[in-house]
């Protein structure tokens, strides 16, 4: 069986996606009464931080080892300056044969030992991403 992992990013600046999962709470991290959020907090007048937002509903079918999940993230550039790059790491990727970890790993002079998905170069696939 392939193993697939969906990862759907929809990447806004500025605004909060309408809740897909009408179970999942509300985005409430930016709001004015937490006292937790670094603008509610007392900061140098230059101090900012990047606010990233992330709702996630999975799915892991143990029949197949099949992971499928649609992801919503929401991107608040708080800098001063204009962003024209974003990154995203797929850190699961890392753990596949002739990777730079398992390179890394091997000059090192460890030998990794990867599953079925793993050995297959199985990882996280991207099918879409719409800004």
């Amino acid at each position: 069986m392939k193993r697939q992992l969906f990862f759907v990013f929809f990447l806004i600046s500025g605004s909060v996606f309408a809740q897909y999962n009408p179970l999942s709470p509300p985005n409430t991290f930016r709001a004015t009464d937490n006292p937790l959020y670094w603008q509610n907090r007392e900061h140098a007048s230059d101090y900012w931080q990047q606010d990233v937002h992330y709702r996630i509903a999975a799915n892991v079918d143990e029949q197949t080892d099949i992971i499928s999940a649609k992801m919503e993230l929401s991107y608040w550039n708080n800098s001063p300056d204009t962003l024209y790059e974003v990154f995203f790491h797929l850190y699961q990727n890392a753990f596949q044969p002739d990777s730079y970890h398992d390179l890394l790993d091997g000059a090192h002079g460890r030998k990794n030992r990867f599953g079925k998905y793993e050995a297959e170069g199985k990882g996280t696939e991207v099918l879409s991403l719409r800004l």
